[in-house]
């Protein structure tokens, strides 16, 4: 992981004028003169190209950035709701007066594997990007009604590339800065935190993050090669380093050595992550365990690469205070507002909640010097107009509690995990069913407390609360067996190859899991950007 110190003692000239010097070590020098000039000749150009590419890509980005922007604003008032099951989804618009009469003939629909089109009299009405991939088809299955209020309603109906539940259907950044705590005031809340808590080990910097960087050349060799090359050899180390009944250490060496290649490199935000896991798992195939080195690797990620799931990862290991890394509020607002700047909805819900309470302490009360109720609103809005389901959850949360813009409410509570159920059965595990179902006998008793008393609302069989509460832990139990039998479902398709690729996984854990499979994971990478 260190660079070499070695350097030409001469130079090519001054090596073939040494008549002291036995031949075959001129020869020897020359060569190795000529391989030093030929590799950082390389290397210049690789830096260069590296530059010119980030330079277009920068621009690119701006440019979505721009029209994300202008999107937001202009899909701000839609009325627009979905369902799924996980092989089929459907979308249903309703459009608004405004685009005065419509029939059939007034609407046309495009749809390709990622995105859908509508038009109304020849001019586009709406434009999303999806979420995961549908099946791409000649003629787009859809139809129009009316509803009560006399708009007509387009109804969409896709199906699913892959059988899986969707998070959320519409995937579009969110740059604009009026959704965001500042970066100055980011920066404030953690020189706060710093005054409590100093960083005492002078090799890590304010993040908690090591400061010398890690470094891995390319050599000559490496040149010659593509990504996915590199991925596929570091695959074919990695089985040979587990054929025999020890470990080959040096075709794991190697193994690891393509991967830094190629993170440190050419940024490929996959070999980041993971290294990450190499590096944080528990001895995996006698690596050491080092977090220091593995976060160094996910905070490059996120940082230098700008990978979605290294700000996903960061987020949470900060918020909770895990895996070497400091528990932050600063820096768990800061990277769940990089998720969500780049689009990822889940993100937007969590950061949504944060926002509400001004803390990342699960059981204390909230900050109220911190928190930021109204910029929580419309986080969570936008989370809502993308589909997301866990604004729901976060939403029901909020009527559930009774926090600031949402006065308590137990039927909107329910009603919004229950949409957040419908939507997704297996989010029924982060549902407080059992507070909810408390509240309720709560307030039975609190309005009729001359006809109910607390052992008779517990003993009555016949109670409308309890009848409520009978069929709500059935309900549960129903889900989260379900949910189990899912998990093992998806368990398996992890071992034969779906891991780190399928995008649903980031938007179960939101994190990194430790342990995975990293020879099926590298397998099925090779070749693939983020």
């Amino acid at each position: 992981s260190t660079q070499s110190t070695w350097e030409p003692t001469a130079t090519l000239s001054e090596a073939e004028n040494k008549d002291d010097v036995p031949k075959d070590e001129v020869l020897s020098s020359l060569e190795a003169i000529k391989l030093e000039q030929e590799l950082q000749k390389k290397r210049e150009e690789a830096k260069k190209k590296k530059e010119e590419e980030k330079s277009i890509e920068e621009s690119k980005l701006e440019e979505r950035k721009k029209k994300a922007i202008e999107d937001e604003v202009k899909y701000l008032d839609i009325e627009w709701d979905w369902s799924q099951n996980e092989a089929e989804i459907l979308v249903k618009v309703t459009l608004p007066s405004s685009l005065g009469k419509v029939v059939g003939k007034s609407v046309a629909i495009k749809q390709d594997s990622k995105q859908i089109q509508i038009s109304v009299h020849g001019n586009i009405f709406i434009q999303w990007d999806l979420y995961s991939t549908v099946k791409e088809t000649t003629e787009t299955q859809w139809t129009m009604e009316t509803d009560k209020n006399g708009l007509k309603v387009i109804i969409i109906e896709m199906q699913k590339e892959e059988p899986e539940f969707w998070p959320y259907v519409i995937s579009r950044m969110l740059p604009s800065l009026e959704y965001y705590v500042s970066d100055e005031e980011v920066a404030t809340y953690r020189e706060e935190e710093l005054k409590d808590f100093k960083q005492t080990n002078e090799e890590l910097n304010a993040e908690g993050i090591q400061i010398n960087p890690e470094i891995e050349e390319e050599t000559l060799e490496d040149f010659s090669k593509d990504d996915k090359t590199m991925f596929e050899e570091a695959s074919a180390c990695f089985k040979k380093a587990t054929e025999g009944s020890d470990i080959n250490l040096g075709q794991l060496n190697e193994a690891i050595r393509k991967l830094r290649v190629l993170a440190l490199n050419r940024d490929n935000p996959q070999a980041c992550l993971t290294l990450f896991e190499i590096y944080a798992g528990d001895g995996w195939m006698g690596v050491i365990k080092n977090l220091q080195k593995a976060v160094w690797f996910l905070h490059y990620a996120a940082n230098t690469i700008k990978s979605v799931p290294g700000f996903l990862t960061l987020s949470r290991f900060y918020e909770l205070g895990i895996n070497s890394l400091p528990q932050s509020y600063a820096l768990a607002i800061k990277y769940f507002q990089l998720a969500s700047q780049a689009g990822h909805c889940t993100a937007m819900a969590h950061l949504a909640s944060l926002l509400m309470r001004g803390t990342n302490i699960a059981d204390g009360p909230p900050n109220e010097k911190l928190r930021k109720p109204k910029l929580a609103v419309k986080m969570l809005d936008a989370a809502k107009r993308r589909g997301c389901v866990h604004s729901y959850i976060m939403r029901g949360n909020f009527y559930l509690y009774g926090e600031p813009e949402f006065p308590k409410d137990l039927n909107k509570a329910e009603a919004a995990y229950e949409k957040a159920k419908t939507l997704y059965p297996e989010i029924v595990v982060m549902i407080p069913v059992q507070e909810l179902l408390n509240q309720r006998r709560e307030k039975l008793i609190a309005e009729q407390p001359q006809t109910f008393k607390v052992s008779e609302v517990e003993e009555s069989k016949n109670d409308q609360v309890n009848n409520r509460v009978a069929a709500l832990e059935k309900y549960n139990a129903n889900q989260v067996t379900t949910t189990s039998a899912s998990r093992k479902k998806e368990t398996k398709e992890v071992t034969s190859g779906m891991f780190w690729n399928r995008p649903i996984f980031w938007e179960n854990t939101g994190t990194v899991a430790l342990g995975c499979l990293l020879v099926v994971s590298i397998i099925t990478l090779a070749g693939r950007r983020n």
